[in-house]
């Protein structure tokens, strides 16, 4: 995983690094949306006017609060606007998400393949 701003890029091996195992499993656990999993691994703050929605999650691991504070995810009804990464270092990085697709069905298997933090099989 590579990690970059104006300061310059920084590089993550998934192998070594519990880090980024962690940055990008832990996004894989919201999409998903696994709230056992969710709950383990972040204090969970939720907070809606009826329409628009807030969706604030603190790690509990040190070693990933070490680089991020908070990850907010906004949204309005049952779509998702924006997620902003407040880093520890006074950093923010959000990104927004349009043409959202909602009430699509899919089968499990491709949910577990879109979802997974596994390799595609090289045979593919």
């Amino acid at each position: 995983m590579l990690l970059g701003d104006e300061t310059g890029q920084r590089v993550f091996d998934f192998n070594t690094s519990e880090v980024a195992r962690a940055l990008v499993g832990n996004l894989m656990i919201v999409f998903r949306g696994d709230l056992e999993s969710l709950k383990a691994r972040y204090s969970i703050s939720f907070d809606s006017d009826g329409e628009n929605w807030t969706l604030d999650l603190e790690p509990r691991s040190r070693a990933l609060r070490r680089i991020i504070d908070k990850i907010r995810f906004t949204g309005r009804s049952r779509e998702l606007n924006a997620m902003e990464t407040h880093e520890s270092n006074g950093d923010r990085t959000t990104r927004k998400f349009s043409e959202i697709e909602i009430g699509r069905s899919w089968e499990q298997e491709d949910l577990d393949g879109i979802f997974s933090l596994d390799p595609p099989d090289a045979a593919l």
